[in-house]
């Protein structure tokens, strides 16, 4: 039985990229997803405000994002459909 494609209103949804990223991203990506500012995340981790910057920073470039918004949106969506 073929997997139905993935739509929404617009039409089929491009398949989601296989995200590649270090734990301690993935920890970051989690936080952001749940709303959590740079200084929360780092006192959460026991990082500081910009190392969290610096990870965020390097997620956004490997995938071409601008914004945290893109960045959590991504992140939802692959760890949804993987």
């Amino acid at each position: 039985m073929a997997v139905p494609a993935r739509v929404d209103r617009f039409g089929p949804l491009p398949p989601t990229p296989r995200l590649q990223v270090p734990p301690r991203q993935s920890q970051i990506l989690d936080l952001i997803a749940i709303g959590l500012a740079d200084k929360e995340i780092a006192q959460r981790l026991g990082l500081s405000k910009r190392t969290v910057r610096t990870h965020i920073e390097r997620f956004f470039a490997s995938y071409g994002l601008h914004d945290r918004a893109g960045a959590a949106a991504l992140w939802v969506r692959m760890n949804i459909s993987g």
